[in-house]
């Protein structure tokens, strides 16, 4: 499970692809401790991880009135891409989550990829590959711009989750129903 270098933030889910991230890195490091596969284990090396649940998601949803929003676009009632991404690039996180936020860039050096991890994703029949953005930053720069590439990225990928691909996937899978959040790792 997490050691030094991971954290999970907020007290929502992981979504699909943390859940495996940890139980495949776990899996690893119990097969490790086996004399036969020592080296196979030493030669592993997982990056410094952070998961952002779906509760940060979901607080950024409601500070932001989004849920009309996203109602009418799942239902396939209104189709303004460029409104949805413009309200999430626009909405304000609460102070709460962006002071969590922040302390986990503090944490972070270097360029960071900020990947989608929703409730849906990975799941037997349903990989959504491709479906949700991935962005990637160069977290350079004074702490006023890193904190705004890092914000902005992660508004990017929470935006992808009603893009009009995932959508169109979840209707072909028979998930449209389903409770969509995302996390982030």
């Amino acid at each position: 499970m997490p050691n030094n270098n991971e954290m999970i933030i907020g007290n929502g889910d992981l979504g699909g692809k943390a859940s495996w991230f940890f139980r495949v890195k776990k899996l690893l490091a119990e097969m490790a401790t086996e004399p036969e596969h020592q080296l196979f284990g030493e030669a592993l090396a997982f990056p410094d991880t952070r998961c952002i649940t779906t509760s940060i998601f979901k607080d950024f949803i409601q500070s932001n009135h989004l849920e009309e929003l996203i109602k009418r676009i799942e239902a396939g009632q209104e189709n303004d891409l460029e409104g949805l991404n413009k309200a999430f690039l626009e909405g304000q996180f609460s102070k709460a989550s962006q002071g969590i936020l922040f302390e986990i860039l503090d944490t972070m050096n270097g360029p960071l990829a900020i990947r989608s991890s929703s409730l849906l994703e990975d799941q037997k029949g349903a990989s959504f590959a491709g479906k949700y953005e991935s962005v990637f930053i160069a977290n350079y720069g004074s702490n006023e711009n890193r904190q705004e590439q890092f914000l902005k990225a992660i508004k990017t990928v929470f935006a992808s989750t009603y893009n009009p691909n995932s959508l169109a996937y979840r209707r072909k899978h028979g998930f449209i129903e389903e409770r969509e959040e995302m996390a982030l790792l």
